[in-house]
């Protein structure tokens, strides 16, 4: 098939495979409820009825007194803040910031147990290792500071966590914001009216144009099953391993949770990291080699307040950091960072002197407002039938972007029924999944001229791709058995250049003969 391309991807994590399939049957088994793909049925109707371990959050903060006042709340307002308060401690540990941080959590209350160390600046990782040092949880969570929780955001994880302590890290997702009220008392009825769109974090909309479809987790099945050998390309830069997801880039540090056993055994937070990018990476990769498997949790959501970037440096940071985790990864001998004397660095310790109340919370019902939002939650959970009739009954009223969700579906399910009344909207043509489809189940390709003037983001992205590099992705693809993806590359370049329609049909035959989408 050609030349494939070669990653650095340390050897060490290069074969693991994420298979929590016994996970989710026990946990479905005991809980009656999915682990992954009915987020809004689990906030709803599955409240944790039980903690088993202490938890502790942490939050390494740096300049951002005012943000991070916001989350504090937020967690006060959380069902297990409410419930299980005992069972909760919260850890800021400010990283040698020069704003109010000290004087804002010296002049407020919380109502959970508070502990703030300020220490020198160092980084985030050596301020996540050092709130970690200072905890007391089995289970420990992992926080920003410009992170909004809703009322059963922390639950969602805990109760998972809870009943795989080490076997797994569990993570969420988050939306971004910038119109939040300026008043702090305002910010808990700003989080409870909110609706959630955990659908909008970018693992699963994919956030560049020229990456085929709009749903990572579809694509890998929540991860399940889901190889370190395998890449998704989420940039139009294709080239570069950086813009390339594999599966240990998958969990951000903004929110996951992990067992205070498995965070001491692969030895905390990297800080050998210099500047932004790669200390949740470089952490989850440590996990992978020890087995330990991830899992997305789509109802532990969270609101990101938006702000401009604040290191300038933060992707060249990144590109470096990368390299350097996975030199250290592929090393024999690691450093075990919580291994340390931690006192060195504080500059002021605080713990408040907490006297709990239990405060009012309502964790209201999470329905749908119209038929699209519904069908959008069903399709980006992978519910394609339940997503199809929904499309199918406002189909008429679709815009381009999500009927091309449509089309999708209907080469998923090999639904040429679904294929041919999706024409009844006006935009069809404009479709680039049009063209996939229509070559799918009637082997008619399209030429060139039919992509010119569409406003379709695929289309646009065609127009522009440098054709070997295109090339190059359909046969990586091709390489890691990601047929779905290869055809859609293959596809595209076959537009331009018919030699290419025999890889084409071969990923075609093998989808036709049952291979995984």
């Amino acid at each position: 098939m050609g030349k494939i391309i070669k990653f650095d991807t340390c050897k060490k994590i290069n074969g693991f495979v994420n298979d929590y399939i016994n996970i989710q049957k026990e946990y479905e088994k005991k809980h009656n409820e999915s682990i992954n793909k009915d987020p809004y049925g689990s906030i709803n109707n599955h409240f944790m009825k039980k903690c088993k371990y202490k938890v502790s959050i942490i939050i390494s903060s740096w300049n951002c007194s005012k943000t991070l006042l916001f989350t504090l709340k937020t967690i006060e307002n959380t069902y297990i803040c409410n419930n299980f308060n005992d069972k909760l401690e919260v850890i800021v540990v400010d990283d040698g910031s020069v704003d109010d941080t000290v004087n804002m959590i010296k002049t407020n209350t919380f109502n959970f147990e508070l502990k703030f160390i300020k220490q020198i600046h160092l980084g985030r990782a050596q301020g996540i290792n050092m709130g970690v040092s200072k905890s007391k949880g089995d289970i420990i969570i992992f926080c920003d500071a410009d992170i909004l929780l809703f009322p059963y955001t922390i639950d969602e994880i805990v109760k998972r966590q809870q009943d795989f302590l080490n076997e797994a890290v569990f993570f969420g997702f988050r939306e971004d914001i910038d119109n939040v009220p300026e008043k702090v008392e305002d910010i808990v009825h700003y989080v409870q009216e909110f609706k959630p769109s955990f659908w909008k974090d970018n693992r699963f909309i994919y956030d560049f144009i020229g990456s085929w479809g709009s749903n990572m987790m579809l694509e890998t099945n929540f991860l399940q099953l889901y190889s370190c050998k395998k890449n998704i390309w989420v940039s139009n830069n294709i080239k570069a391993i950086y813009d390339c997801w594999q599966l240990y880039r998958m969990v951000y540090g903004f929110l996951f949770s992990v067992s205070r056993e498995n965070f001491y055994k692969v030895g905390g937070f990297a800080e050998f990291l210099v500047g932004w990018g790669c200390d949740d990476t470089s952490f989850i990769s440590l996990c992978l080699e020890q087995n330990i498997k991830i899992i997305p949790v789509p109802s532990a959501h969270c609101l990101h307040i938006y702000h401009p970037i604040r290191m300038k440096s933060q992707w060249e940071d990144g590109k470096k950091n990368e390299k350097r985790m996975f030199d250290y990864i592929s090393k024999e001998n690691r450093i075990n960072y919580m291994n340390q004397d931690f006192s060195s660095r504080i500059l002021f310790e605080y713990q408040n002197n907490h006297d709990y109340t239990k405060l009012p919370i309502m964790i209201k019902d999470v329905n749908y407002n119209t038929r699209l939002e519904e069908a959008d939650y069903n399709y980006f959970l992978g519910n394609l039938q339940k997503a199809k009739k929904l499309y199918l009954n406002i189909i008429k009223d679709l815009n381009l972007e999500k009927l091309e969700n449509l089309f999708d579906i209907a080469i998923r399910l090999n639904d040429s029924y679904t294929f041919n009344l999706c024409k009844e909207n006006e935009l069809y043509l404009q479709c680039f999944f049009y063209h996939v489809a229509n070559y799918y189940f009637n082997l008619n390709m399209c030429c060139v001229d039919d992509i010119v003037g569409s406003n379709s983001y695929y289309c646009q992205f065609l127009k522009n791709i440098n054709k070997n590099d295109l090339k190059d992705r359909a046969e990586q693809y091709f390489y890691e058995a990601q047929w779905y993806l290869s055809y859609l590359d293959y596809f595209a370049i076959s537009i331009y250049d018919n030699s290419y329609l025999d890889n084409c049909n071969k990923c075609l035959d093998i989808l036709k003969k049952g291979g995984k989408l």
